[in-house]
């Protein structure tokens, strides 16, 4: 069995009794072998933030978690397991919603985290699955600046953060800015370069889009003239008008000119 793989497509699926299947025992909230550890994947919290401004500080240290996670591969976040890899139940009750606005002070609305209770007891402390996506193209940053706490703060507006192993290194924008240059190409292969809530984008099937002034430029203020309803790719075969296309798509999710964007091919 290739676990780091089946956590992924659990990830990738949003499936949390994939989840509860591999992480634990016989369908009870102890941890199977191999997975007393943390690692780029997952990672394991007592409880979970409270709601209220008391809390914003406990929210911005999730948000940055999740921030982390997102920019990475996605992860998973089990809220109610102790520092030795035992269940001591998360005690703050939390939904998807709440804890989606909990993290919208910090985060983007593109990024969802679903949130599951699972082994609800007599007490009603739980173990908590909180279900973090992976990024599209775009690196994701941080909305607003993590409060002022003994004259330092977590992180700046503007800037980001990303997972590496069991560790969660935070970057300023500038730093941010040189990370987002650097990332890599398009990977060939995926159905979709963006699959997240409101937004799906099929995949490039190019390595590096050669931009062509002309065309770019026509195709750009087509979707920036509030006047035009339908654009037209029009020529012959073979000549990159899919690649123009799913390069504007893309270009058009990076600088969030609409609240859908879905793209299909046949």
């Amino acid at each position: 069995m290739d676990t780091w793989a089946d956590v992924k497509l659990a990830i990738k699926q949003r499936d949390a009794r994939a989840i509860i299947k591999l992480f634990f025992q016989a369908n009870q909230p102890v941890l199977g072998y191999g997975y007393q550890t943390e690692n780029a994947l997952w990672d394991y919290k007592k409880d979970c933030p409270r709601m209220g401004k008391d809390s914003a500080n406990a929210w911005a240290d999730l948000a940055k978690e999740v921030l982390a996670m997102h920019n990475k591969h996605g992860g998973v976040l089990l809220f109610g397991i102790g520092d030795n890899y035992s269940f001591c139940g998360a005690t703050n009750r939390l939904d998807s919603k709440q804890l989606n606005d909990g993290l919208r002070r910090y985060l983007s609305d593109r990024i969802w985290v679903d949130f599951n209770r699972e082994f609800i007891r007599s007490d009603q402390k739980y173990l908590g699955i909180a279900i973090v996506p992976p990024r599209g193209p775009v690196m994701e940053r941080f909305q607003i600046d993590a409060p002022l706490i003994n004259g330092k703060r977590l992180f700046e507006e503007g800037g980001s953060a990303v997972r590496e192993r069991d560790s969660c290194y935070i970057f300023d924008k500038k730093e941010a800015d040189h990370l987002e240059r650097a990332r890599p190409e398009p990977v060939l292969g995926r159905m979709y370069a963006v699959d997240e809530p409101f937004f799906r984008v099929l995949a490039p099937d190019y390595n590096t889009f050669i931009k062509r002034a002309d065309p770019c430029t026509a195709i750009e203020n087509a979707l920036h003239d509030p006047r035009v309803a339908i654009i037209s790719v029009v020529g012959i075969g073979g000549i990159g008008k899919t690649a123009l296309a799913t390069w504007a798509v893309l270009k058009a999710y990076e600088e969030r000119q609409f609240d859908f964007i879905v793209s299909i091919t046949k």
